[in-house]
């Protein structure tokens, strides 16, 4: 871990988020021909880190993440955050390292006579992944991968002092065909600047051909008992559950990132409950699912209609439907989804979240956002990322914004929203 300290603590010198944005990617040609694509993040004052996004299925992660809408609920929004396939190096408060953080933080402070003072002087290494809680950096090719970021990250902001490079010239967004600056890996360490291209978006494909039990599937198709029609969704739980080898010793490290299953939610047309299933994404959660839906069906009756609300519900869903003859509905919106899933999610989290619990912004936040506000205009220029957290701060967290702007502001909300 010694290079990673080295290189982070190099890194947070050059203060290089001071200069640009979230929205502003590095690509880095990582030794064995990856790219990774970096998001350095701490303009607003409040989370210094540098993430890197590997590849294809890092980088769509962070456009997913990057398209949050405010309108969303939060079960949605939190699901792409817990979705990102990343690497991340941020700054923290030592007392919010875990115990086996602070003593190899601590091993490299004494062995390199290094003081760590202030807030948010202690680097903090993590790895995200799909359906996992944030974890320790343990993978080495992850290791390499932060260190050669941080020092591309390094090297770039001596080219901004030195003219080679303007803030400029850095592009902003995550679109198809967006030229971005590369850093090259070369053998000897350094690298080599040039120019590449992000690649076509990928949707996230699911499963169609889904397997589920002929025999429980036929005996439903002859059954002559009829119910209510279903409101189905599956989506991520906010608790994760521990491994089994790991549950022994819940105090310790534990070997490997506890997963977040995901839950099966059926109501029927009179908003009541059928049943709540959970499962890891990694098993054949979409079989499980449907074999306990086949069940469901056999005693309380099979509905005519089935309404689902995203992707991963409707195309689990598809293949039974066809075969049961039951109509399979597509919808953007469905109250009684969304409140049951609401109760369900801040049940998970501890509760409902605190009305009267007031959130503070630092004065380097609020002149960040006064800085964006006096120079935005009718705020059509500026990029997803700013937008949707000022509309939030405006919005949810009170921050006080002259009533023409904050017009302006929910005005290209609105547009915006109306497009994704």
């Amino acid at each position: 871990m010694d290079r990673l300290y080295e290189k982070a603590l190099e890194y947070k010198k050059t203060k290089l988020w001071k200069k640009l944005s979230d929205s502003q990617l590095i690509a880095v040609e990582h030794s064995d021909g990856t790219i990774g694509y970096c998001c350095i993040m701490g303009k607003m004052g409040q989370h210094i880190a540098l993430a890197v996004y590997p590849g294809e299925e890092g980088l769509s992660s962070l456009r997913n993440l990057y398209y949050n809408s405010p309108f969303d609920p939060i079960w949605v929004n939190r699901e792409k955050m817990i979705l990102q396939s990343c690497i991340s190096c941020s700054f923290e408060n030592m007392d919010d390292l875990h115990e086996s953080e602070k003593k190899l933080l601590r091993t490299y402070c004494s062995s390199h006579n290094i003081r760590l003072r202030g807030k948010n002087s202690c680097p903090k290494f993590e790895r995200m992944q799909p359906y996992r809680v944030p974890w320790f950096l343990k993978d080495e090719t992850d290791k390499k991968y932060m260190e050669e970021a941080l020092g591309a990250c390094t090297e770039l902001s001596k080219r901004l002092e030195a003219g080679i490079l303007s803030v400029s010239d850095l592009s902003e967004g995550v679109e198809e065909g967006l030229k971005i600056v590369l850093a090259k890996v070369m053998p000897e360490g350094t690298f080599q600047w040039s120019s590449t291209v992000l690649p076509d978006f990928k949707e996230e494909e699911y499963e169609t051909d889904v397997k589920f039990s002929e025999v429980l599937a036929a005996r439903v198709r002859r059954s002559k008992k009829h119910g209510p029609d279903w409101m189905c969704d599956v989506f991520l739980c906010p608790a994760p559950v521990l491994n089994e080898d790991s549950e022994e010793n819940i105090a310790d490290e534990l070997r490997e990132a506890p997963f977040l299953p995901l839950l099966s939610i059926i109501l029927n047309s009179d908003e009541k409950p059928i049943s709540c299933e959970q499962c890891k994404a990694d098993d054949d959660y979409a079989k499980q699912f449907t074999e306990k839906a086949l069940n469901d069906m056999l005693n309380i009756g099979k509905p005519k209609k089935i309404t689902v609300m995203n992707d991963r519900a409707y195309n689990m869903y598809l293949k039974l439907a066809r075969y049961l003859g039951i109509e399979l509905d597509f919808a953007d919106y469905c109250d009684e989804l969304e409140e049951a899933e609401d109760q369900l999610y801040y049940s998970m989290e501890g509760g409902l979240p605190d009305d009267g619990e007031e959130i503070e912004f630092s004065e380097e936040e609020k002149e960040y956002m006064y800085e964006i506000i006096n120079s935005a205009g009718d705020f059509s220029k500026l990029d997803d990322m700013d937008l949707f957290s000022l509309y939030y701060a405006a919005t949810a967290m009170d921050f006080e914004i002259p009533e023409d702007k904050l017009s302006l502001l929910k005005k290209e909300v609105n547009r915006r929203s109306g497009q994704m």
